[in-house]
C-alpha cells in the first residue's frame, strides 16, 4: 500500500484509484478479522490472488521501468 501512496504523490497513480485498491484491502482486511474472530475461515479465492499477483508484478515494473511504464499502458486510461 506505501508503494500506492508513493505513486500518488509523484503523479504516477490517480488518487481514485488508489482510494479504491487501499479501501478493498481495509474492508477485506476487516472482514477477515471479525471472522476470525468468530472463529470463521475465509480463505482467499483464486481471483484475489491473481490480483495480488498482478499488483505486485505491476509495482515491480512502475519501479523498475518508471514513467516508461506509464507510457506502454497508456490504453487502460478510462
Amino acid at each position: 500500500m506505501s508503494a500506492l501512496l508513493i505513486f500518488v504523490a509523484h503523479g504516477i497513480m490517480p488518487v481514485w484509484a488508489a482510494t479504491i485498491v487501499i479501501g478493498r484491502e481495509f474492508a477485506i482486511t476487516s472482514l477477515r478479522m471479525v471472522a476470525a474472530a468468530k472463529g470463521i475461515v475465509i480463505a482467499a479465492a483464486k481471483s484475489g490472488k491473481a490480483k495480488t499477483f498482478v499488483q505486485c508484478i505491476m509495482t515491480i515494473l512502475v519501479l523498475v521501468l518508471g514513467n516508461h511504464i506509464i507510457e506502454l499502458t497508456s490504453w487502460l486510461t478510462v
